[in-house]
Formats: C-alpha cells, structure tokens, sequence
C-alpha cells in the first residue's frame, strides 16, 4: 500500500517537475549595440593623363573616359605588322605613335597622321618572333594620350 501511494505522489509531481523547467519566462532577446557608422569624406579626384611617355600625372580633375580603339600587331617573320582596326572613338584619333623595341636593343618611333580603319603599318626586318615589345600609343582630338597596346610579338 506504501508503495501505491509513493507511486501516486510521484506520479501527481512529476508533471509540475517538468513543466517548472518548462514554464520559466524567455530571457529577453539581446539588443544589438549600435554599429558607429563611419562618415565618409568624399575623396578626391584625380586624372591621369597618359603621355607617350607613359608618365601618368595627377591634375585635380574629373577622370577623363577611356577611348575605346582596336589595334593589333602581329610578328610576320622577321617584319612586324601593326593594324588599325577602329573603334568607337575613332572619329577622335588624329594619330598613332608606333614604338617599337628589338630583341637587339634597336629602337624605333613612328608617328602615322590620320589612320584609316583597315590600315596596316609594316616594319620589315625588325627582329624574331616573341622577341620584340610592341608599344601603340593613340593621340586624340581633345589632346589626350593613351596607350592603345603594348605587346611582345
């Protein structure tokens, strides 16, 4: 009979036992800190201006747009070929300087007035293949430079 009731008594608590632990208020949801939002200066602006040099030059300006122009060169033996293929800004180019650096240390600079899309620009005997570096720099209208290709062929 003890034994009943130790049964019943436990069976009467074990209920509240577990629904004690389950019954406690949630701990409250944590509060994030407030992120500090950086504040941002505005940086400056600067154009580089590319000569044939290719120095460039930070002149406090709105960056100027890319040109947009096509121009390959190719190794034909010992003669190296370079072409003008256009682009969108080919209305704007007025000319194109050609360098070109032999594997034996020869130099040579052409500047070709007024390229027409489809023109090539041969220089015979100019060295072996993957030994020369090709460097084509475009003028433009509004006075600005900028290297179109520079390639080993």
């Amino acid at each position: 009979m003890r034994q009943i009731a130790l049964i019943a008594v436990l069976l009467l608590l074990l209920p509240g036992i577990l629904l004690a632990g389950c019954s406690q208020p949630a701990a409250p949801a944590a509060t994030p800190a407030p992120t500090p939002s950086p504040s941002l200066s505005p940086a400056p602006s600067l154009t580089m201006e590319t000569t044939a040099s290719a120095s460039p030059t930070p002149t406090g300006t709105v960056v100027a747009r890319q040109k947009q122009i096509e121009v390959t060169a190719v190794q034909d033996g010992s003669d190296v070929v370079v072409r003008y293929r256009g682009g969108s800004s080919g209305k704007d180019l007025t000319a194109l300087v050609i360098k070109i650096d032999s594997y034996d240390g020869r130099s040579i600079t052409e500047r070709e007035e007024n390229p027409v899309v489809g023109q090539e620009f041969a220089f015979p005997a100019r060295g072996m293949a993957g030994s020369d570096t090709i460097t084509v720099t475009g003028i433009f209208r509004d006075g600005s430079n900028q290297v179109l290709l520079k390639k080993n062929v």
